[in-house]
């Protein structure tokens, strides 16, 4: 039976901080089996292949776009696959002109120097502690080679820049408009990724949403819906927090960034996954960050939550037995047909105190009840609850010390059957496979074991590293989702009438107006429409 493969696609800075974590968190997975046959098949995402000396490779198969200047020490072409391009056939020498490299830090340099012959070095955890205060960009602790087609920096926008920032979604479409980039990403990077499957089951889509690359990522899966009909597409759209200095102004782009975004790409995707990082002020100490303490203010620590998220649900995909096929988990979502966004939830960890690991799942959940433990990433409220639904795939990784699988999956059984949800439109998985933690997953818990076991319910200190989790994941179609879509259309609602006027912060909804595919009051009214449409249809299911 042929694999059923998965492309990646990340788009934007922020994703590519999320798909960094996700990669880190596949490899550490590698070997971990020992004897035991592995439950998860690593060739669903990645693709084996030869590099320019004839070496066999083992890839994600990725295709990852973001700005110039914004990929640091990380090379397009990497020493896997680059040739030696120095020969004594140039008989006039040859000119280089060469610009300052991004200084790579003591991860980076350790990683490096342990593909060397070397005599006994520190363990890798020790140059790991200081990504806190090293990580500027993703390459800063990625740890994967990429295939040469897989990173793509898009030369129309520089990362960071205030004086021509890539701050509108009509400007992601027009780079996508460009021919040359167009053909680049398209035709020679994502076609030959998609050539080379056997089988493929879908696209796995992250993607910014707050800023022009929710414009590229709508072209992106425009041109994959008109071609490929048929294929599943489950877009997580990551909603990045602005900082603290941000102008009204700049906060009023990035709403109506996000608006225009969640309606398009829900238009192209079999199945749009809203998610909204966590925020400082959204940490719960009595309910899901009870056991962290994340710095939510570094891409680098809530981009791993968002990531860890994305793994742990998407794991039926890469099942060896009894997997679910991505077309099917969209159908289970959209069994209406008009249903094509859908909320993720998480517990990180799963709550197992170690004196009885299955008392949390094991107690029944009363209808409207709140999950303290369990952040809802999508919605923006900071709890998951027990609600009417119309479908559900629920996902707890990790086995525990001294309890029998029968008996976690009889607990866990017990928790999703709790959600009052049409029969046939439940699916939970039960796998072994914890979240390894890396050494660049950021050790920001407290309270736990070395399992992610919960050691002291009544106090949520300590310092023991831990090395893996077990993480509780949820997707579901709710009506929860209408109160996210509609202040996206109130959100698109103010440009309208802002275009009206002019001036001041009125003068954002100009901005939206500028250039080939700027949007006018009149786009801007159709959107908004289609919004309270979507609405409408998620205020059907309360």
């Amino acid at each position: 039976m042929p694999t059923k493969e998965i492309i990646t696609l990340q788009i934007g800075h922020s994703a590519n901080f999320v798909g960094t974590h996700f990669w880190n968190q596949q490899e550490a997975l590698f070997g971990d089996d020992g004897d035991q046959e592995p439950e998860l098949s690593h060739d669903v995402l990645f693709r084996q292949g030869k590099s320019s000396h004839g070496d066999e490779t083992y890839t994600p198969r990725l295709l990852a776009l973001d700005l110039k200047g914004s990929l640091g020490s990380l090379k397009l072409m990497n020493e896997i696959y680059e040739r030696d391009t120095r020969s004594d056939s140039w008989a006039n020498g040859v000119d280089r002109h060469e610009s300052d490299l991004h200084p790579k830090n003591a991860f980076l340099q350790h990683l490096d120097e342990a593909q060397l012959p070397a005599p006994e070095q520190p363990p890798v955890q020790s140059y790991a502690k200081n990504l806190d205060q090293t990580v500027r960009v993703w390459s800063d602790f990625n740890r994967m080679f990429y295939h040469p087609k897989s990173i793509v920096q898009l030369p129309q926008y520089t990362h960071g820049s205030e004086e021509q920032p890539f701050a509108l979604f009509s400007q992601g479409m027009e780079v996508m408009a460009d021919a040359d980039t167009y053909d680049d990403v398209i035709d020679e990077r994502l076609r030959f990724f998609m050539e080379e499957c056997d089988a493929l089951q879908g696209i796995n889509v992250i993607a910014d949403v707050g800023d022009g690359f929710g414009g590229i990522a709508a072209s992106i899966t425009s041109t994959l819906r008109d071609d490929h009909q048929k294929l599943a597409i489950t877009t997580f759209g990551v909603d990045r927090p602005l900082p603290p200095s941000a102008t009204l102004k700049s906060v009023w782009a990035h709403n109506v960034n996000s608006a225009i975004a969640l309606q398009k790409l829900s238009e192209n995707s079999s199945l749009f996954v809203p998610l909204k990082a966590a925020t400082p002020a959204t940490l719960d100490p009595l309910g899901w960050s009870r056991y962290q303490r994340p710095n939510l203010n570094l891409p680098y620590h809530w981009s791993a939550e968002i990531a860890a998220a994305i793994d742990t649900i998407t794991i039926p995909y890469r099942l060896k037995k009894q997997s679910l096929a991505m077309y099917d988990s969209v159908s289970v979502m959209n069994a209406r047909g008009n249903l094509h966004l859908a909320a993720l939830s998480m517990a990180m960890p799963c709550p197992m105190p170690a004196d009885d690991p299955l008392a949390t799942l094991s107690r029944p959940l009363k209808i409207d009840e709140r999950i303290p433990w369990m952040r809802d990433l999508s919605t923006g409220a900071n709890f998951d609850q027990c609600a009417h639904e119309t479908a559900q795939v629920s996902v707890l990784r990790g086995s525990v010390p001294g309890v029998a699988k029968a008996s976690l999956v009889a607990a866990f059984d017990a928790f999703a059957s709790s959600f009052p949800v049409p029969i046939g439109a439940s699916q939970s998985f039960v796998v072994d496979t914890a979240l390894r933690l890396g050494e660049t997953f950021p050790q920001f818990f407290s309270g736990l074991g070395d399992q992610g076991q919960i050691q002291d319910p009544s106090s949520a200190e300590g310092a023991t590293e831990v090395s893996q989790l077990p993480v509780l994941a949820r997707l579901r179609a709710t009506p929860r989702l209408r109160g996210t879509v509609l202040a996206k259309a109130d959100a698109l609602r103010s440009a309208k009438v802002a275009s009206m006027q002019g001036g001041g912060v009125g003068s954002v909804g100009i901005q939206f107006e500028k250039g080939d595919f700027g949007m006018d009051r009149e786009m801007l009214q159709e959107c908004e429409e289609q919004l309270r449409e979507i609405c409408d249809a998620y205020a059907e299911l309360a």
